[in-house]
């Protein structure tokens, strides 16, 4: 006869046959089982967060000296910008940054690709096309009116509060004349839908990615770097030692 049994097995056998398998055993230890026959054993708890937490995927400061790859995600539906590292121990991506964005609208569409940046400049000079120019002049007379023209006629606005391109510009390389860059004019960042620009994509904090980068990329501009040419305003290119792929993709 079985000798070693649980409660919940006893029962379980008792209440499948109790004629067949309660014979075997004697009155005291039917009389053990505390629990109702009716009683199943507990279910496998479900995993949540409290119980079974999920990886992290924050890079954390040592997954950041083992990234061997950078990849800035931004998505035209969402108006967000991801970046994320590979963990070359892992082989899994970790985030860097997320932030929003600001794309082109339904006429100056932001176009789709895959690329990279190499590099980016602290307070660019801004050089529209004549294009933009003209849309700027119908729409926004007061930020025409801030331009300047060269010898050459070629209108341009020199680094300064109102430049559309903020604080810093990252040089996408593509055949499109779009880029990367802050802006300004902050309040657009505030709208659920932001597909306001003229094509290219603006960062909500164009200052933090330029030092996530270079720290995680590399370049010869540490933070303390970035922070003396912001507080300047020197306009400075600076390249990354890594290549930063960027996808750039409907969804």
């Amino acid at each position: 006869m079985l000798k070693k049994i649980t409660p919940y097995l006893l029962a379980a056998a008792v209440a499948f046959s109790p004629v067949t398998y309660a014979q075997q055993f004697s009155e005291d230890e039917l009389q053990s089982i505390t629990l109702p026959l009716t009683t199943q054993p507990p279910e496998t708890p479900i995993c949540t967060e409290e119980i079974c937490p999920l990886p992290q995927r924050t890079c954390t400061s040592e997954q950041e000296t083992q990234i061997t790859s950078l990849q800035l995600t931004v998505s035209l539906s969402k108006y967000t910008l991801l970046l994320e590292g590979k963990d070359e121990n892992t082989q899994e991506n970790c985030t860097l940054l997320e932030e929003k964005v600001i794309v082109g609208s339904k006429d100056w569409k932001t176009p789709v690709m895959e690329t990279i940046i190499s590099k980016a400049q602290t307070y660019p000079f801004w050089f529209p096309t004549q294009k933009v120019l003209e849309d700027t002049k119908e729409k926004d007379p007061d930020l025409y009116a801030a331009m300047q023209f060269n010898e050459e006629g070629r209108a341009y606005m020199p680094p300064g509060p109102v430049n559309p391109l903020g604080k810093v510009k990252f040089i996408i390389e593509s055949p499109y004349y779009v880029f990367m860059h802050g802006s300004p004019f902050r309040r657009f960042f505030a709208a659920e839908k932001r597909a306001f620009s003229h094509g290219c994509i603006r960062a909500e904090d164009e200052v933090q990615l330029l030092k996530v980068l270079s720290r995680v990329a590399g370049s010869e501009c540490d933070e303390a770097c970035i922070d003396n040419l912001i507080e300047k305003k020197k306009t400075k290119t600076i390249s990354f030692e890594k290549p930063i792929k960027i996808k750039i993709v409907a969804e």
